[in-house]
C-alpha cells in the first residue's frame, strides 16, 4: 500500500507552526467538505484505500436528525487532502441516511461501509420513540469510486430491530470472519433511553450479520447506558472496546481474550467523552479521540494510553467549539506513521439546526 504523501500547503491545507497536543504534533489541517450550500455536515468515517487514496464518508442534511433528509456522501483525495472528489452514495425522500466512524478496508482491498438509516413517525405504545433506525452494509472494490447495492438490514437478536445502529471499526479475524460493534435499544425493553452494546460476526464479507455477543447488557447493568463503541485489535491478540457511557458522560473500556465471545466488564477510562475512536500508533501507544463534553472544553479531545488501554491520560484538544454538536473523529494510521482524522465542526449559529463542516487533521508522534 502506498500511503498519501504529506499534505501540501495550498488553498485547502494549512500547516500550523509547532502546534503540539501532548506527544503529537499537527502536520496540517484541511477542509474535507464545507462551504456552500451551508448545511449540517457530520459524522465522518475515514479509511486509506488500497491505492493510497484517503476516503471519507459523511452525511449532509438540514439538521441534526430533526428532518429525514440526510444523504451519505463519499469523498476521496488522491493528493494527500489538497483536493476532494465528492459523490452521493445513499439517500431517499422521507428517509435519513448517515454513517460515522467505522469505514474499514478489508484484506482483499475492498472497503466496507455500514450505513445507518431511519425516519420519524408517530409515537406509539410499541414504539414510544416515534423513530426507526436500522443498519445496512455496502462495499466498494475500486477504492471508493463505486459502491454495491445495500445488503440486508442487520438483524441482531439482542437489539430492537426498530432501533439499532452501527458505530466503530470492523476487524477481520484469523478465520476470515469480520467482527464489528453495534448498539441499540434492548429488544423488548420499554425504556426508550436504554442501550446495550454487541459485537456481531459476518462470514460473508460483511453482507449479513447473524451471530452476535453482548458486550454490555443493559438488563444486567442499567447504570451506564452504553452506546457508541469502537473496537481495536491489540498487539497481544486481545480485543478492546471503548464505549460511550451516556449516563456517566464518560468513556469506558473492556477486553476480550477469545475474539469477542466473552468480555470483561466495562470500566471507566477517566476520559470525559462521547463518540470514541481509537487507533494504535506507531510507537505502540493507543490514541483515543472523542467529543469532550466538559462544559468549558467542548470539542475533539485527545487521550493517550501507553499500557494497552489500562490507564489513560487526556492530553489536549484537536478542536474547540462553541457547542456539543461537533466532533465524531475517525483516525486512521498511515503507512508513514502519521495519523489522519476527520471530524465535524460545531453547528452554528446554534446546535442541531446550524451549519457545520467536515475538517481534517494530520498528526505525527514527536
Amino acid at each position: 500500500m502506498t500511503a498519501p504523501t504529506a499534505p501540501p500547503v495550498g488553498d485547502n491545507v494549512r500547516a500550523p507552526a509547532a502546534e503540539r497536543i501532548g506527544p503529537l504534533e499537527v502536520v496540517g489541517r484541511v477542509v474535507v467538505a464545507g462551504g456552500e450550500p451551508r448545511c449540517h455536515r457530520a459524522w465522518p468515517g475515514a479509511e486509506v484505500a488500497a491505492n493510497g487514496d484517503l476516503v471519507v464518508a459523511y452525511k449532509e442534511g438540514s439538521t441534526h436528525h430533526l428532518v429525514d433528509d440526510e444523504v451519505v456522501f463519499v469523498t476521496r483525495s488522491a493528493d494527500g487532502g489538497r483536493t476532494w472528489e465528492r459523490r452521493a452514495l445513499a439517500g431517499l425522500p422521507g428517509r435519513g441516511y448517515w454513517t460515522a466512524h467505522g469505514l474499514t478496508r478489508l484484506a482483499s482491498g475492498d472497503l466496507l461501509l455500514r450505513i445507518n438509516f431511519g425516519w420519524h413517525g408517530e409515537s406509539t405504545a410499541e414504539n414510544p420513540r416515534g423513530r426507526w433506525c436500522s443498519t445496512a452494509m455496502t462495499r466498494s472494490s475500486d477504492h471508493g469510486r463505486q459502491w454495491q447495492e445495500f445488503g440486508p438490514i442487520a438483524d441482531l437478536p439482542p437489539l430492537d430491530p426498530r432501533m439499532h445502529l452501527s458505530y466503530g471499526r470492523a476487524w477481520e479475524l484469523a478465520d476470515g470472519r469480520i467482527i464489528a460493534p453495534f448498539y441499540g435499544n434492548p429488544r423488548g425493553e420499554p425504556d426508550k433511553n436504554a442501550r446495550s452494546v454487541v459485537v456481531a460476526y459476518s462470514s460473508d464479507g460483511g453482507l449479513t450479520w447473524g451471530d452476535c455477543v453482548l458486550v454490555h447488557d443493559h438488563h444486567k447493568d442499567p447504570s451506564l447506558c452504553a452506546s457508541e463503541t469502537d473496537l481495536l485489535q491489540l498487539p497481544d491478540g486481545r480485543l478492546m472496546v471503548v464505549s460511550r457511557a451516556n449516563a456517566k458522560l464518560s468513556l469506558y473500556r473492556a477486553y476480550s481474550e477469545d475474539e469477542g465471545r466473552t468480555w470483561s466488564a466495562l470500566e471507566p477510562t477517566g476520559l470525559p467523552g462521547q463518540c470514541p475512536a481509537i487507533t494504535l500508533l506507531a510507537s505502540g501507544a493507543i490514541l483515543c479521540l472523542y467529543r469532550d463534553v466538559t462544559e468549558d472544553q467542548l470539542g475533539v479531545g485527545v487521550g493517550i494510553s501507553r499500557d494497552l488501554g489500562q490507564t489513560w491520560e487526556a492530553v489536549g484538544h484537536l478542536y474547540r467549539g462553541p457547542n456539543k454538536d461537533c466532533a465524531y473523529p475517525s483516525p486512521v494510521l498511515l503507512e508513514d506513521g502519521t495519523v489522519f482524522t476527520p471530524y465535524y465542526t460545531s453547528a452554528e449559529p446554534r446546535r442541531a439546526t446550524g451549519s457545520c463542516e467536515i475538517h481534517g487533521v494530520r498528526l505525527r508522534e514527536v
